[in-house]
This record gives structure tokens, sequence and C-alpha cells, in this order.
């Protein structure tokens, strides 16, 4: 908070006897306090509080440790912690948000009109896989009679996962959290909750389809390599401030 906002504050608390007395005779105290809270608070406001929601990518754990990926959300690089055979991020959502993308390609490029960025995209018969999820908030089921004195039901979040396609353009979604990797190395998709996304599942036989667990590290680096033109460029990194309130878990996104 700037030094301004606590100078005006000691102001207002020093002048309260005086406004107190015009009150009878002038009503606007209590919006003009209302207003300067607003205004001294104005750069609070630049923050939108958000979830904070994490999600992992999961290798066999044959491996010791997982490849690093290059994750983009909304405009940011995500940034990845690897755990073992898994590599875990977070990304912080609107509270209401419930629907989201989740795109894996090799290749993402920007379409432009002039050197204006109008969307990212998919080129044309490049491989990609694509999944829709959609949370299902958790339920409380209140058809117990008061008299039942048992603990009401509670039905955990879930998410909905459906595979789906590019339009024809191959635009991103806006929505979409865009995955630099191999599709072919995906086996499925699953789980979630409330503060977890489903979690990508990679192929128990990756290595095999890599050629070799050293070919599999070579392919993510040079994933990581060939995004550090254009797409890093054109996105920022992601910072969280991050507090904890209660069973959840809010985020101010810078």
């Amino acid at each position: 908070m700037s030094l301004s906002y606590y100078t005006t504050v000691n102001n207002v608390a020093f002048n309260t006897q005086y406004y107190s007395r015009q009150y009878m005779n002038n009503k606007t105290l209590i919006p003009f306090l209302v207003a300067l809270l607003y205004l001294g608070n104005s750069n609070l406001l630049a923050f939108v509080d958000k979830k904070l929601i994490f999600g992992t990518i999961q290798f066999p754990t044959s491996i010791m440790r997982a490849p690093s990926m290059r994750i983009y959300f909304e405009g940011r690089k995500l940034s990845g912690e690897i755990e073992g055979s898994r590599l875990i991020y977070s990304l912080g959502l609107d509270t209401y948000q419930t629907y989201l993308y989740l795109l894996v390609t090799e290749v993402i490029e920007p379409q432009k009109e002039g050197n204006t960025i109008q969307y990212l995209k998919v080129p044309a018969r490049a491989p990609y896989k694509l999944y829709a999820l959609e949370l299902n908030k958790e339920k409380t089921d209140d058809n117990l009679s008061e008299q039942n004195k048992q603990p009401t039901e509670t039905h955990e979040a879930t998410w909905n996962i459906r595979q789906v396609s590019l339009p024809r353009t191959g635009r991103v979604p806006d929505q979409a959290i865009i995955m630099l990797y191999r599709p072919d190395f995906i086996h499925t998709v699953q789980g979630g909750d409330a503060i977890s996304l489903p979690t990508v599942m990679i192929a128990s036989d990756v290595i095999q389809k890599a050629g070799s667990a050293q070919n599999l590290q070579d392919i993510s680096n040079n994933l990581l390599l060939s995004c550090m033109g254009n797409l890093d460029l054109i996105h920022d990194s992601m910072h969280h401030i991050i507090k904890q309130e209660a069973k959840s878990i809010i985020a101010l996104v810078q």
C-alpha cells in the first residue's frame, strides 16, 4: 500500500469528529470514505482473486526423472517442478471457471495479420491431441430430514473429459492449456478434482516409442529449444502470490 494512502486515511481519522458534526447537514461522509478506500486500494483491485489448481504429467515409474516440458496457458509460460517420474505445474483459474481445454502438440504457430497476432494455431496436418475438460463442482445431498442427525453426503468434484477436434483453421481455444510434446506419447487423461486438473498419463511404452531413454530426453530438450523463439517471446512467465484460506487456496495472478 502506498504512503499517500496511509496519510490520507490518517487525515480522515483525524477529522472524523468534524465530519460527524457536519453529517446532519452534509450526508456525503459515507460515500466519501468509500471512494477514498476504493482509490487507496486500486492496486489491489488490479489483481483478480483466482483459485490455484495443480496439474500432473505422469511418466512411467521406470523413468527415474521426468523430462522437462514447455506448458502455456492464457499467454503465459507455466513453471513446472519435476518430482521423480512426474512433472507438476500450477495455474490460476477464475473461481467461476469450470471449462478448459488441454492441447498436446509439437508445433504451435501464431496466426498474424500484419504485425498483430490474431490467435495461435496448430498447422495443417500436424499431429495433436485435444481434450475438453469440464469440472462438475462438488454437491451436497441435502434431502435428509431435519430429524436425521446423520452427516450430509458430499459428492467430490470431478472432471468430464472428452477428446475433441480443432476447427479447420487449427485455431487453439482461448482457454487451452498447451503442452509442447509428442501427442503419440500420451496414453490417456484421467482423474482430477476441485484443486487438481486431470492427470496426463504418458504411455507405459514411451521409451520404446522414443527409441531409448536418451532419445526421450533429447526429444524433450529439442522441443524446449524449438519454442525459445516466437512462442516464448509472446508468452510471459506466470507468478503467483498465494494465500491459503480454510479449505481452498486462492492465487493472485500478476
